[in-house]
């Protein structure tokens, strides 16, 4: 939730209740007028219609399909128009506390109205119903998905879709959209849509209310909330990939007071090539976490993670760009990724772990020596002869890279410290082998956990049981200096199994009795494990094993919120 500045609102049954008891009759009223002006049908051919040809459409729609099926003069429509409105007119009568909270409310928002239906049908109600005057902004389109008429209000008005709340009674419609757009939405529980149920989770309001006036209780909560958040506990998060962001998801629940301390030695795809070719640091990773924290509206998330699919660029996220621009013009890494912290209005801090020029190097147990992260990500050797590989000793070059110092200060004032999840020796190690970040990381007072991956990976963790997890990240972080170890209990399906076998990938094992006896950790158990049913946006494969955001932040809250040991 962020701070609203605009409330746009809905009208039929949400301001006043134009269906129940009255819909029909006046269009039984309209139609018995058709009937008598020309139309060559009988009111009951009219009334078995009515449904269908309503579904989605204003109520004019209906008078032009009369005319059109029963071959009737085109003047017709505006007599059954002209009929309905008469009847209903009568029935107008604004919802009791409808203008006592117009008036409060805009003593501190402005105020749009959004309407569907016939334009000069519309502005008769408006006006008939005392509302002329009560809105800084009034739209009445006949699309019933309205996206363009909140995007007209936007546009008016100069506001931003994430301090924008909206209200209306139909969740295939007003809410549905406000949702996609990024806004606070509440929904009216009146009138004809009333008992629909929503099938995805954009159709989902955050609130729902019986009567206008509880929209001020509503935005005392939107505002106590924004409040608690913003005094939250001090959670850093520290990794890489996309085990990072997924964690960001869930947390900003609980805190807005989050830090990301992010891993820079990232040189795959369109990030190394920026590294290599314009000498930056790799801004992919970053630009993950930035998307997660980020509260701006949804196209500036859909604009920052968006991949160009032909020509030159083919394949190059426009956020990487961004931040290699900015990176230039303002001279430095932190200062790009800071002025792009301020346009995606962030709930939280990102921080690269170091601004030293960094790679990930790995020492196998036979002595070869890999550099670079690509070097050592296997990708999916589907072959039955692959090998498992077994790493003796990972390490960075150059050996005395300097931590972020900005990312230092964080890690000396957190509550907590979540390392992970990650892939261990690419995302989550890098930032551990930095000495003063162990070293701030091992003597901080704040509560110390490390999320554990739910899969072995191949080139990096072949075979590795929670306790190899654990014990990597003990090597240089100091032995005993995890409090919490976080482990996925739910079993994977076999189908997926079976695919992740073909990319020579296991579920970890968790061998919590052996991790007992020789670590301090307190081992916490639980399903974390994200339900598959859909993609995402940082995600490709469908069948990707995900840690959970909210589940697994539940639990990470509830060790500092509710100081669980």
């Amino acid at each position: 939730m962020t701070k609203i500045k605009t409330i746009v609102l809905d009208l039929d049954d949400t301001l006043y209740s134009c269906f129940e008891q009255r819909f029909k009759p006046a269009m039984k009223y309209a139609f018995e007028k058709l009937v008598a002006s020309g139309l060559s049908c009988t009111v009951e051919d009219c009334l078995e219609r009515l449904d269908s040809i309503l579904k989605n459409n204003p109520s004019d729609k209906v008078f032009r399909d009369l005319v059109k099926t029963y071959s009737g003069d085109e003047k017709l429509v505006q007599i059954g128009q002209d009929a309905y409105l008469e009847y209903e007119s009568e029935f107008l009568v604004l919802f009791p506390d409808v203008l006592d909270t117009l008036r409060k409310l805009h003593q501190h928002y402005s105020l749009a109205l959004v309407t569907f239906g016939n334009k000069e049908t519309q502005e008769k109600k408006i006006e008939l119903l005392g509302l002329k005057d009560k809105f800084d902004h009034v739209v009445i389109t006949q699309n019933a998905d309205k996206e363009e008429a909140f995007l007209e209000v936007i546009d008016e008005l100069g506001i931003k879709q994430n301090r924008t709340l909206c209200v209306g009674d139909r969740i295939d419609s007003e809410i549905k959209i406000a949702n996609k757009l990024g806004m606070t939405t509440v929904r009216m529980l009146h009138g004809r849509h009333a008992h629909l149920e929503p099938t995805t989770d954009f159709e989902y309001a955050d609130y729902s209310i019986n009567t206008v006036s509880e929209l001020l209780a509503v935005l005392d909560d939107i505002k106590f909330t924004e409040d608690k958040l913003s005094k939250g506990p001090r959670i850093v998060v520290i990794g890489g990939g996309t085990g990072l962001p997924t964690l960001l998801e869930g947390l900003k629940k609980y805190s807005h007071n989050l830090a990301a301390i992010v891993t820079i030695t990232d040189e795959g795809r369109h990030s190394g090539r920026l590294r290599r070719e314009l000498g930056i640091l790799p801004p992919g990773d970053i630009r993950n976490n930035l998307i997660a924290l980020s509260d701006s509206e949804k196209l500036m998330h859909d604009l920052f993670q968006y991949r160009f699919d032909e020509g030159s660029l083919e394949g190059v996220s426009f956020g990487n760009l961004f931040l290699a621009a900015l990176t230039k013009i303002t001279g430095n890494f932190q200062s790009a990724i800071r002025e792009t912290s301020k346009i995606l209005d962030l709930k939280g801090s990102v921080y690269p772990s170091t601004l030293d020029d960094t790679r990930i190097c790995v020492e196998l147990v036979d002595g070869t020596k890999l550099e670079g992260e690509v070097n050592i990500i296997v990708k999916g050797d589907k072959t039955k002869n692959y090998i498992p590989v077994r790493i003796k000793n990972t390490y960075i070059l150059p050996e005395n890279a300097k931590a972020n110092e900005a990312a230092i200060e964080q890690i000396r004032t957190a509550d907590i410290i979540v390392i992970g999840p990650g892939s261990l020796h690419t995302s989550v190690m890098p930032n551990l082998l930095i000495p003063e970040m162990a070293k701030a990381i091992r003597e901080s007072k704040a509560k110390r956990v490390y999320v554990c991956n739910i899969v072995t990976q191949p080139g990096q963790s072949d075979g590795y049981k929670a306790s190899d997890h654990l014990a990597v990240v003990e090597k240089h972080l100091g032995k005993d200096s995890i409090d919490y170890l976080i482990l996925n209990k739910e079993i994977p399906s076999e189908k997926l199994i079976s695919q992740y076998k073909e990319d020579n990938s296991f579920v970890v094992e968790n061998d919590v009795d052996f991790i007992k006896e020789n670590f301090k950790a307190k081992v916490l158990v639980e399903d974390i494990l994200e339900d598959l049913k859909e993609k995402k946006l940082l995600w490709e494969k469908l069948y990707l094993l995900r840690h959970d955001s909210n589940k697994i932040a539940e639990i990470v809250a509830s060790l500092v919120i509710n100081g669980n040991s």
